[in-house]
């Protein structure tokens, strides 16, 4: 397994597994804000914006609305990258290439350059989450995939997934979670949500019971916002995926 030179709390140099590294940064639990990732992604080449993506958020359904158009479009003959969270048994399960998980050998290399370029110049101090979504793009860009189909993993406006080139934003249902972080309503998580969406950029919504979350989506999106009826006893996404 890869090793990578670290330092310690203390400042003294340590010798650890690159997995090792990666461990420790979940101590630090989950922080928002764009800033640390965006910084690395720079100083990687922004591999992020060599391939369109699909992005979803949203509190339920996400992960699987991912799974089904990852592999909708496998099976449609397209070269797919997936990215979500968290993982069941391995870590590398949150990267996958048409439905395959990324090799361990590969996941360490990229987790290793991402280590590399946070310990360059101005130290940064990336999350377990961000370093791992990093890893996913390298990847991604690395093996030059058709599209990608990227889950946030909290709310929305300040995930590092917000990063990535999307030419499709998508949020499914609103409900409280994370309320000490995203607030304490269902139109202040529904503000945070619909943070992914970008100017110009379809967003495709599941129509909520709140009107309040509703108008909080047509206020950020505009024109941009298209409202998905549910479909009770069916799943409210199989008459496009």
């Amino acid at each position: 397994m890869t090793r990578s030179r670290t330092a310690d709390a203390a400042g003294s140099g340590v010798e650890m597994t690159i997995r090792e590294w990666l461990e420790d940064l979940r101590f630090a639990g989950m922080k928002l804000g764009l800033e640390r990732a965006q910084a690395l992604l720079e100083r990687l080449g922004n591999p992020q914006l060599e391939f369109p993506s699909i992005h979803v958020a949203g509190t339920n359904g996400k992960g699987s609305l991912c799974a089904q158009l990852s592999a909708n479009a496998t099976a449609s003959g397209f070269s797919v990258g997936l990215f979500t969270t968290p993982h069941l048994v391995m870590v590398e399960e949150r990267i996958r290439i048409d439905g395959r998980p990324i090799s361990s050998a590969d996941f360490d290399r990229h987790v290793e350059a991402v280590h590399e370029a946070a310990s360059e110049g101005e130290v940064l101090e990336p999350t377990f989450y961000e370093v791992t979504f990093i890893a996913a793009m390298l990847h991604f860009a690395e093996i030059g995939i058709e599209r990608a189909i990227i889950e946030t993993g909290l709310g929305g406006r300040g995930d590092a997934t917000r990063l990535v080139d999307a030419d499709l934003c998508v949020i499914t249902t609103i409900s409280k979670d994370h309320a000490e972080i995203l607030g304490d309503t269902l139109p202040e998580i529904a503000r945070e949500k619909v943070g992914i969406h970008r100017p110009g950029v379809p967003l495709i919504a599941l129509e909520s019971n709140d009107g309040a979350v509703t108008a909080v989506f047509a206020e950020v999106a505009g024109d941009d916002l298209y409202l998905h009826e549910k479909m009770p006893g069916h799943s409210p996404w199989e008459i496009w995926v």
